[in-house]
């Protein structure tokens, strides 16, 4: 939805109020406004340990930031590739200092790189090192 802007402040508006309860007035703002502006997700203090996590609902969308071995902070979706299952819930510390999807049971390293994946090795051509969760440009400021 567009909404003609007035020039002057005597003659502005509210918006009608069908842009505030409206799914497509709410999915216009998500992909106009929230999608491709930076957003901030956690004070860097929550994620101090190798292996802290914490797991953001971005509209729909879950990314887990999570701090590797080597300090860095890593942001990458949420979501297994193998079937699509969520990784990790909530925040917390990942025991062992990898990443198991509670499904299939396959193990992301702290980057998000794949381990490991049972059964895989069957599968002609599958290399789980070639395979690793889509990665989430991360700023800290």
């Amino acid at each position: 939805m567009v909404y003609q802007v007035s020039n002057t402040l005597e003659n502005a508006l509210s918006l009608p109020a069908r842009q505030y309860t409206s799914q497509s007035g709410f999915e216009s703002e998500v992909e106009l406004l929230f999608r491709k502006k930076w957003f901030p997700v956690a004070c860097i203090d929550l994620l101090s340990n190798p292996g802290d996590y914490l797991v953001h609902d971005h509209f729909v969308d879950e990314i887990s930031v999570v701090r590797s071995e080597s300090g860095k902070l890593n942001v990458f979706s949420n979501i297994c590739l193998h079937r699509a299952c969520p990784i990790l819930k909530g925040e917390g510390n990942v025991a062992g200092k990898c990443l198991f999807c509670p499904y299939n049971k396959w193990v992301y390293q702290l980057d998000g790189q794949l381990r490991g994946a049972p059964l895989m090795e069957q599968a002609d051509g599958f290399i789980a090192s070639s395979h690793q969760l889509q990665s989430v440009a991360l700023e800290i400021w």
